[in-house]
């Protein structure tokens, strides 16, 4: 009787780095928590790299972008938009990059009651935009946060836009954050690691799942209970119907053009109802 031998496929090497990208207001922190977990780094065999904040609203920190970044490592959070991730020179050609975004009406809000009351005052721009909205009325200060996007924070939209079509690449996954926020979120974390090449149990990713959930950062808030002065603040996506009037609307038309669209957020011009 003759023998039968089989042989087990060798495994996928683990990829050489790994990049979580995004655009502000995309719970970039939250993510860095979860991808810091012990269980996560032992079943990449990686460490973590923070390259540090502001990549796209500033010139700061720059030549991280020529020089790449570590291998071996998860570099989290890193802001940058589509065109310039493609040129950060990568430690191997068996890297594996993410990237969240956000609807940007909800990003315009999130960054309103941030920068009016809880974000950290590290510069002085930050402190005077803060002096700022606080002599202004909510509408008026969401107002100015929109027409910002037209003009000093405008890249903000640029990286938005740059991201369309990044994932033609196979090595990269475009990832929204009102999945990750939604009922689907653990899913999608894991799918999210399973891209990355990270072999973890769904009774360990429930584990970190739970550690990290909205109400223990929050304080013990549910999901949608808000309290406007706190990081985590809300937590749900979709606010920006509860903030929106109709001139929020057509302001943000105008500055935004058809990226929503672009983006997968509306079919049409055509979506406010104020």
């Amino acid at each position: 009787m003759s023998s039968i031998t089989f042989f087990k496929r060798p495994a996928a090497p683990m990829p050489s780095q790994i990049f979580h990208c995004c655009i502000q207001k995309s719970a970039s922190r939250w993510l860095k928590g979860i991808l810091a977990s012990p269980a996560i780094l032992r079943a990449s065999g990686m460490e973590i790299h923070d390259p540090g904040r502001d990549f796209i609203l500033s010139r700061r920190n720059r030549s991280q972008l020529t020089q790449g970044f570590p291998g071996g490592a998860i570099v989290t959070p890193l802001y940058v938009p589509g065109e310039v991730f493609e040129s950060i020179p990568k430690h191997a050609e068996n890297w594996r990059g993410f990237w969240v975004m956000r609807d940007p009406r909800d990003m315009v809000v999130s960054r309103y009651f941030s920068n009016r009351y809880s974000h950290e005052l590290r510069n002085q721009d930050l402190a005077r935009e803060r002096r700022e909205l606080e002599q202004l009325p909510f509408e008026e200060g969401l107002a100015r946060m929109i027409e910002d996007l037209g003009g000093r924070t405008s890249e903000l939209l640029r990286c938005l836009d740059s991201w369309v079509g990044m994932d033609r690449d196979p090595r990269i996954k475009l990832v929204r954050y009102e999945d990750l926020a939604g009922k689907n979120g653990l899913a999608t974390m894991q799918s999210i690691l399973g891209h990355c090449g990270i072999s973890l149990s769904r009774n360990a990713m429930k584990k970190i799942w739970r550690r990290n959930d909205f109400r223990k950062l929050s304080g013990g808030r549910d999901r949608g209970n808000t309290d406007p002065r706190h990081h985590y603040r809300r937590g749900v996506a979709g606010d920006w119907r509860n903030h929106f009037t109709s001139r929020h609307c057509r302001l943000f038309r105008k500055t935004s053009g058809d990226l929503l669209q672009r983006l997968g957020y509306e079919k049409t011009g055509d979506w406010c109802r104020c």
